[in-house]
């Protein structure tokens, strides 16, 4: 007999394999409006364990989320360059765009034909 639930975190993983499910997923973590820094480490580490086991052997893999906490740790400017490349390397994209609606929700964003983070 098949147990009737699912680990969470199995169930967040396969869902985060779709890179635009992954997008949305850092996006709301970055809406937060009293962001907690673990909150996006651990939202960024559940993309990479995602993303990262079609794009990475599992010795990369484990170095590009040990490096992870390294990039977090640098100073502000010099880490938003850094995020960028290690997002680059799970085939994501850091992109700042016009927010037309100030008060856009989720939703609003979900329905756009494209998401870029």
């Amino acid at each position: 007999m098949q147990p009737l639930t699912r680990n969470y975190q199995d169930y967040l993983i396969e869902s985060l394999k779709d890179p635009s499910e992954a997008a949305l997923y850092l996006w709301a973590i970055l809406q937060e409006k009293d962001p907690e820094p673990e909150l996006l480490l651990s939202a960024l580490q559940d993309v990479a364990m995602a993303l990262g086991q079609e794009k990475m052997s599992p010795e990369q893999l484990q170095e590009h989320l040990s490096h992870l906490k390294t990039v977090l740790d640098q100073p502000e400017s010099q880490a938003i360059y850094r995020l960028s490349s290690w997002l680059q390397s799970l085939g994501l994209t850091l992109t700042v765009i016009v927010n037309s609606e100030p008060n856009s929700t989720l939703e609003s964003v979900a329905e756009t034909v494209e998401v870029r983070l």
